[in-house]
């Protein structure tokens, strides 16, 4: 009888720690990205005819092709692409916030994010049609550009099936602030870089 209790209660007791461990399991969080840790840089990209610059966001620093996240080329109408489409996502969303400090892990989780393959210029008054896609406006009534206001570029790893989830390793934002303009091209454009990490 006592042995027939003995082996009850055992096997009671490792169908309750099974269930414990499986329970703290489910318990376990997830990590997720962090405003805590994220990382905002400044950098101003002088673009160079016929050539394509080569950005690292992490050094922020124009980089080898092997070392980077994304490249810009043109003048006027300067594209920015991820390096390696395969593995990138690249997309863009619009905010009331019109800082990239004000951009949150919460912020992201609610944005409407289109995805695209590059981004660059849309005319605005002018013979061309508006382009979705774009990262700054160039107005054709008085031949300017400029940057559109609460547009913010959003790149991760991944590919064209992987969405934004606050799961990902990483993150990155680029807004852009500034354009220097010199008669029909452009001198300078002016960036600002987020990166969000566990």
């Amino acid at each position: 009888m006592n042995k027939l209790f003995t082996t009850a209660a055992l096997a009671c007791a490792l169908t309750l720690g099974f269930t414990s461990c499986d329970k703290d399991k489910d318990d376990e969080e997830i990590a997720t990205l962090l405003d805590s840790k994220a990382v905002i840089q400044n950098k101003t990209i002088i673009p160079v005819e016929d050539a394509t610059i080569f950005f690292n966001i992490n050094t922020n620093t124009e980089a080898e092709e092997t070392s980077a996240q994304i490249s810009l080329s043109g003048l006027m109408n300067l594209d920015l692409k991820p390096i390696d489409p395969a593995n990138y996502r690249l997309g863009y969303f619009d905010s009331k916030i019109n800082n990239i400090e004000g951009i949150k892990v919460a912020v992201l989780d609610t944005a409407s994010i289109e995805y695209t393959d590059k981004l660059t210029m849309s005319m605005i008054g002018g013979p061309m049609p508006s382009t979705p896609n774009a990262w700054y406006n160039y107005l054709f009534t008085n031949h300017t550009v400029a940057p559109i206001e609460g547009r913010y570029v959003i790149l991760f790893e991944g590919n064209e099936n992987t969405d934004f989830s606050n799961t990902l390793d990483k993150a990155y934002i680029i807004q852009l602030t500034a354009i220097v303009q010199n008669g029909g091209t452009a001198d300078s454009f002016s960036i600002k870089t987020k990166t969000f990490t566990k």
